[in-house]
């Protein structure tokens, strides 16, 4: 409204504060106004700032030569100043247009008139330090034309038409100049040059620029007739899912029958024909690293769980056979075997994965086995993995297997430690197992008459430290009478009875019951079943030899191996009397 009301300083105030959008078209229109009252120096001003101050300024100053050219040698205006080159080359000032687009960085219109003028070199460092493209392609025209093909080729390259510097390679047959042009062009130069590579018969640098080129098909094809396994090998690197499946299996064909099977396999793994790769690695026994073993597992969304489970189970076979049980375990457990995977783990020997492995299953058989493979180490000085025997046997509900593991515990108990209360607390572990079985009831009655047994020990070992040595006499001798069953030992008893029968100065009973004792077990002396100096004291009281007494368990171990069993006792008994 203002500006239609001539108006314009007002305009031009609510333009440049409220609506920039019509700033320079106010400019224009006070550079008009200015222009019609004379005012040519305020109307340049205006003229601009506005839209295409260029025409508007060179129409205006058009009629008045001396003003133009005042005005353009104070311009730094790029657009303004290759006009005005552009104005004095139409006049034939070649030299004075040089001077001006030199001023405007005009590159292209430098190297133009050089050209004209005949300044090769000139024009060549232009192009050469500008790399500006127009340049580069006006001077590789100048050199086609005058027959430099080489220094054409180069510009044609720099100005990035390589069409034109490919054609000049083919004309002239410049082969090295084609592939270094044909490397960093278009896929469709490429391709021309890779046709002329194959129809030269150089097919390496045409299967090479036919796959740059995105020409699988054709790559692969010669590639074949060529046997390059090199480029094959970089074409199957960029096959994906996506690729054609007919290129997949051609690409691993060509490098099992050259016998390069892992990279068949890697190719395979990777574009998801896993049933076949598996099969080369079974067939040619290509071996199966924690990369390639990913690379064969299946994600659960890419094959139904069926087909997932055959293709696992299968790693996990080759994996195995391998000796890599810690990855087939993974393997075997993908496929929800958790009975196989525990078989594999065991075969690594690894205590803590085994513990781990069968916490994480939660399955019986897999309680089952670690608890039996636990029991295969030394648990008797390892308390961490007793409790986990236990727990798996518990877990796996296996009360057999744990109620021989107590009767173990009790064995152990008396051999080693002769501590029958703690051996007696397994074997009340091991009946109360034996009790949940329900179909064991001839085990569990044996293994009660034995508690009843161990108690009476139990009371005598009690009576002994009350000092009632009578009542250990008679209990010692009690349980002689009847037949040594596991775990009850009947040196441990004999111990009792010939300190206690010391005890009351009964030596002829006591140097009995030592000789016997002596008798019964190979190792009584060095167990510390009796003390020495209560051997001695026997000794001299029966007037026995201390020696013979004391050493015959070590005489009775080192006893020549060719002597009979028979021999053997005879001579024992021999050197007792």
């Amino acid at each position: 409204l203002l500006q239609a009301r001539g108006k314009i300083d007002e305009a031009i105030l609510i333009a440049e504060t409220e609506d920039r959008v019509h700033l320079k078209n106010t400019y224009f229109h006070k550079a008009q106004q200015l222009k019609e009252k004379g005012d040519i120096k305020a109307a340049l001003e205006y003229f601009e700032k506005s839209q295409n101050p260029v025409q508007n300024i060179t129409q205006m100053l058009l009629d008045n030569p001396l003003a133009m050219k005042r005005y353009m040698q104070n311009s730094t205006d790029p657009k303004m100043l290759k006009w005005w080159g552009q104005y004095i080359e139409s006049s034939g000032d070649m030299d004075g247009a040089l001077a001006v687009y030199q001023k405007a960085e005009d590159w292209f219109s430098q190297v133009k008139i050089l050209c004209y003028l005949g300044k090769i070199s000139k024009a060549d460092a232009i192009a050469r330090q500008s790399g500006d493209r127009a340049a580069c392609y006006h001077l590789a025209r100048h050199y086609e034309n005058v027959g430099k093909f080489q220094e054409a080729i180069m510009f044609y390259t720099r100005a990035q038409t390589f069409s034109n510097a490919i054609r000049i390679c083919k004309e002239n047959d410049f082969q090295d100049e084609l592939w270094t042009v044909a490397s960093s062009s278009r896929s469709r130069d490429k391709a021309i040059a890779a046709a002329y590579f194959e129809e030269c018969g150089s097919f390496k640098r045409a299967v090479e620029l036919y796959h740059r080129a995105g020409m699988l098909h054709k790559a692969l094809e010669m590639a074949f007739e060529s046997e390059q396994p090199e480029v094959l090998e970089i074409i199957a690197s960029e096959l994906t899912l996506e690729s054609d499946a007919e290129l997949e299996n051609r690409c691993a064909d060509f490098f099992t029958s050259i016998e390069q099977h892992q990279k068949a396999v890697y190719l395979l793994a990777k574009t998801m024909h896993l049933k076949r790769s598996l099969q080369i690695c079974m067939e040619k026994g290509v071996p199966i690293t924690e990369e390639l073993a990913e690379m064969l597992t299946p994600n659960k969304n890419d094959l139904d769980e069926t087909s997932r489970s055959e293709i696992l189970t299968h790693l996990g076979e080759l994996l195995q056979q391998q000796g890599d049980y810690h990855t087939a375990t993974k393997k075997f457990t993908q496929a929800g075997d958790k009975v196989r995977a525990m078989k594999c783990l065991l075969k690594s020997g690894s205590t803590e994965k085994i513990i781990f492995f069968a916490n994480m299953s939660r399955q019986r058989e897999v309680y089952i086995m670690a608890a039996n493979y636990l029991q295969a180490l030394n648990w008797q000085e390892d308390e961490h993995i007793l409790k986990h025997i236990i727990t798996f046997y518990s877990k796996g509900q296996a009360y057999d297997s744990l109620a021989n593991f107590y009767a173990i515990c009790a064995q152990i108990e008396i051999d080693e430690y002769h501590n029958y209360e703690k051996a007696l607390k397994a074997m009340h572990e091991a009946a109360n197992c034996l009790r949940k079985l329900g179909h064991s009831q001839h085990a569990l009655n044996n293994l009660e008459k034995t508690i009843g047994d161990v108690k009476k020990i139990l009371d005598i070992q009690n009576a002994m430290k009350n000092g009632d040595n009578q009542t250990v006499i008679s209990g010692c001798r009690n349980m002689l009478i009847k037949p040594e069953t596991p775990p009850i030992r009947q040196a441990d008893i004999l111990a009792m009875l010939v300190r206690a029968l010391a005890y009351t100065k009964q030596w002829v009973e006591a140097g009995r019951a030592l000789k016997e004792l002596a008798m019964k077990d190979n190792a009584w002396n060095t167990i510390g079943l009796v003390d020495k100096a209560l051997v001695q004291k026997i000794t001299k009281e029966c007037n026995l030899d201390f020696d013979i007494i004391w050493n015959s368990g070590r005489r009775r171990v080192n006893i020549d191996n060719s002597e009979t069993e028979q021999d053997k006792e005879e001579e024992i008994e021999e050197e007792l009397r």
